[in-house]
């Protein structure tokens, strides 16, 4: 089965993603997504690369998937995660801190 999402690296995005794993001061995820490509631009297939790091054939797709569609800063950066609204307002922390802190012991 021919990849959806090929990836071709170019000198300069080779360089930059052998940088990231040669380093090892970036996060684990970002290091394994560098990993995903350098071994995508090789031409080894999605279950290749997903026995050879061990992570699901699925981490390998959407890696490729990003960075064919956003580019290399794309795919190795996480997705930004939406702002989840509080669960109390400031009027019931208010309360709940009150009712916490009018047993503690002043030591």
């Amino acid at each position: 089965m021919d990849k959806e999402y090929v990836v071709k690296l170019t000198p300069k995005e080779r360089q930059r993603l052998l940088a990231v794993v040669n380093k090892g001061q970036n996060k684990a995820a970002v290091i394994r997504r560098a990993h995903i490509l350098l071994k995508s631009d090789e031409g080894k297939r999605d279950r290749q690369i997903s026995e050879l790091l061990y992570i699901h054939e699925d981490s390998v797709r959407n890696t490729r998937k990003r960075f064919v569609e956003g580019g290399l800063q794309a795919a190795l950066e996480d997705k930004a995660k939406p702002k989840r609204e509080p669960k109390l307002n400031e009027q019931q922390q208010a309360k709940r801190v009150g009712r916490w802190t009018c047993w503690w012991p002043n030591w």
